[in-house]
């Protein structure tokens, strides 16, 4: 080999092995950050799981069950995309709290309404991870489509 290559690939190759080394200590230091704030997508998942539940009811009047067939597609979509978010997270599914079962008993659709509501502000926290906020941004308005169709129930 002449000598001009040797000259050629050794700044290249060094060049190429910092380039490593920075990559390498880059993600160490990302891995490592503390995590920043995030919203209680956990207690939302919770909240819309149970008012999915009670739209679940075999409702007599047709304007219920229209209100509930509605709403229950909206209720499903937000709790994708609240898992999404909560997955990028790096928040377990699995330790979704309990259903509450100390809620009022004002009417299928007040307490539906309550706890849409309460998944909402669960939800609508400050959000530091970029990829998670369109996810909780699409969830919100989801939450606010299915709020609207259970007011119309009120």
């Amino acid at each position: 080999m002449k000598k001009s290559h040797i000259r050629l690939i050794a700044p290249f190759c060094f060049a190429l092995c910092a380039l490593l080394v920075v990559g390498v200590s880059t993600n160490k230091v990302d891995a490592q950050a503390p995590p920043g704030p995030h919203p209680h997508y956990l207690h939302a998942i919770r909240n819309l799981r149970e008012a999915r539940t009670k739209l679940d009811y075999p409702f007599k009047e047709p304007l219920h069950q229209q209100i509930a067939a509605a709403a229950k597609p909206e209720i499903d979509d937000a709790i994708g995309d609240l898992k999404k978010a909560s997955h990028l997270d790096d928040k377990d599914i699995g330790e979704v709290p309990p259903p509450n079962d100390n809620l009022p008993e004002n009417g299928t659709f007040h307490n539906v309404s309550d706890l849409l509501a309460q998944a909402r502000k669960d939800a609508d926290g400050p959000e530091s991870d970029l990829a998670a906020r369109p996810f909780r941004d699409h969830a919100l308005k989801r939450i606010d489509q299915a709020i609207a169709e259970v007011h119309k129930g009120l």
